[in-house]
């Protein structure tokens, strides 16, 4: 019994250490749950790098907001994830698409939905912890915590 407990905290954690959640923040602005931000001109070498990041560091998941659940109006960030998924497969990094419903909304800390988004100069507020940090940064760390529950259901 004590094994499958050791076995189930370590999977635990090895989930913790591999998954990291990207939020496509404009059209050549890739921000990652780890704060890093990958920014250019071309959409392909953004993903080029963002997978070998994830490779170099030993992500093996990759959490994307599921391109098929965006708005039309989100034409860009489409392509983006799109062109993600396509690169992955070149690399040993897997994708997992979530819904990415209120990432933007919900508070990564306290898990509150914000009623109205405070976005100032792309800040997130949150109306219950008062958490403050880069708009991008919050959505990427919901998207990561999401992929991590899809990852942990299968």
């Amino acid at each position: 019994m004590g094994t499958m407990l050791y076995t189930h905290k370590q999977s635990t954690d090895i989930l913790d250490t591999t998954v990291l959640g990207v939020d496509v923040g404009g059209k050549y602005r890739f921000i990652v749950s780890n704060g890093k931000h990958f920014q250019g001109n071309d959409i392909y070498i953004l993903s080029v790098e963002l997978l070998k990041f994830c490779e170099d560091n030993n992500y093996i998941y990759l959490g994307i907001e599921n391109p098929g659940l965006l708005s039309k109006r989100n034409r860009n960030t489409y392509k983006a994830l799109t062109v993600i998924e396509t690169v992955s497969r070149k690399y040993k990094t897997n994708t997992i698409r979530v819904d990415p419903m209120l990432t933007s909304r919900i508070c990564h800390r306290c898990h509150s939905i914000s009623k109205k988004t405070k976005r100032i100069f792309n800040v997130f507020v949150c109306e219950y912890c008062n958490l403050t940090v880069d708009s991008d940064y919050n959505a990427s760390m919901n998207i990561r915590q999401r992929a991590i529950q899809t990852l942990r259901l299968q």
